[in-house]
């Protein structure tokens, strides 16, 4: 009897018809909708031809169209709003699991949604339409990172309408971010980061300096590196902590040029990166808008990177050095899967990596014979030793048949 429309029941009656009735869940019925409304239908069951079904839907039709403008005008509950919706879902298990620095982010984009969608009735959790959340996401689309986090947002906040019953789960909605154009992402090489240490140094920034090799060097997470303490995280000449997702223990060595900038300053019990400002760590914000400065400064030196690719530089020259992908994880703090990501992102336009390929090549054809890498500007010239393959030579028993 689904097949009669939405909300539609039937009562088997034996004694004679059966009872067809519209009858709306609790959780989604208006306070002065009635539990069931009766449907005309006479006759056996077994007799309803298509005619009487089909007059049965178009009532059906009539009623859930009722029903709908019903709820839109009368709000069952004055409270369900999007101020509310997102309280609960900070409350929940899942937001205590995410990080701080992921929680004020989002915490962002959930006081825009508060601001724009809080007070039109039309646009409260439970009658709020997928076009009218598309449209409010159109000023996006131009960047596509904040499009794809608000969307998710919204995704969350709304199945957490679902559980509480604010919506029905029927209306569930498909908020797709916007593709993005695949770009080319370079990696810093050690003359990058010279040159962004040596800009920092000529303008006094000298705890901005020590950041940036100590996340070249150890390819840390920008966030727990700003927090990293003297005496605590650093032991002068290496750096022995607690990874933040895997929990597991890191002791990394760092290069004499980096020790003596960190010792330089070193405060028993002061943190390594502070603001000369505040004297305290650098916030999130306030590190952002350094680095944000720091990257234009480099950009006209004609070094197009970014600073949170300092990580993944680590990650690249690991590999690099010949590290496999569970010690650079081991390293890093990335899960497995990760570094075969990011490797395989890079890698597959690493000139670099294809050039050592290439020197590991012919070598092994001149007999292992050494290889001499001559650099002269751009052109890369091989001198190989072309020593004569020794000559195989069998016996009667041994030769092959």
């Amino acid at each position: 009897m689904s097949k009669l429309g939405r909300y539609v029941r039937v009562k088997p009656n034996t004694g004679g018809s059966p009872r067809v009735y519209f009858e709306v869940p609790s959780s989604r019925r208006p306070p002065d909708w009635p539990p069931t409304i009766p449907l005309p239908f006479s006759g056996r069951l077994a007799e309803l031809d298509d005619a009487a079904a089909e007059r049965i839907r178009a009532d059906a039709a009539v009623l859930h169209a009722k029903l709908r403008q019903s709820r839109i005008a009368i709000i069952q509950d004055r409270d369900r709003t999007w101020a509310r919706l997102v309280r609960l879902h900070q409350e929940s298990l899942a937001w205590s699991e995410l990080s701080s620095e992921t929680q004020r982010t989002y915490s962002r984009y959930h006081r825009w949604i508060i601001r724009d969608f809080d007070g039109d009735p039309l646009r409260s959790p439970e009658n709020v339409l997928e076009s009218q959340i598309e449209a409010y996401l159109a000023r996006w689309r131009a960047h596509p990172a904040s499009y794809a986090l608000i969307a998710v947002q919204f995704r969350a906040l709304l199945a957490m309408a679902e559980r509480e019953r604010w919506r029905d789960p029927g209306r569930q909605m498909r908020l797709r971010a916007p593709k993005r154009e695949k770009t080319w992402v370079g990696i810093w090489e050690q003359g990058d980061v010279d040159e962004a240490v040596d800009q920092c140094l000529a303008n006094g920034q000298d705890v901005l300096a020590a950041f940036i090799l100590t996340e070249w060097e150890i390819g840390q997470r920008l966030s727990d590196v700003r927090l990293f303490r003297y005496g605590r995280e650093f032991k002068g000449y290496f750096f022995d902590f607690e990874a933040n997702k895997n929990n597991g223990p890191v002791k990394v060595f760092i290069t004499p040029e980096l020790q003596e900038l960190l010792n330089s300053r070193y405060i028993e019990g002061e943190y390594l990166f502070l603001n000369p400002r505040t004297s305290r760590p650098f916030t999130e914000s306030e590190l952002s808008n350094r680095l944000y400065k720091l990257r234009l400064r480099l950009a006209d030196e004609g070094i197009e990177r970014k600073i949170r690719q300092l990580r993944h530089s680590c990650v690249v020259h690991l590999a690099r050095a010949g590290c496999t992908i569970l010690e650079i994880a081991s390293v890093t703090g990335h899960s497995l899967l990760t570094v075969h990501r990011i490797l395989e992102h890079y890698f597959r336009r690493d000139s670099t990596c294809a050039w050592n390929a290439y020197q590991k090549r012919q070598a092994m054809r001149v007999g292992q014979g050494p290889v001499d890498l001559i650099i002269e500007g751009e052109q890369r010239i091989f001198t190989l030793d072309r020593r004569p393959r020794p000559q195989l030579t069998f016996e009667a028993a041994d030769a092959p048949l």
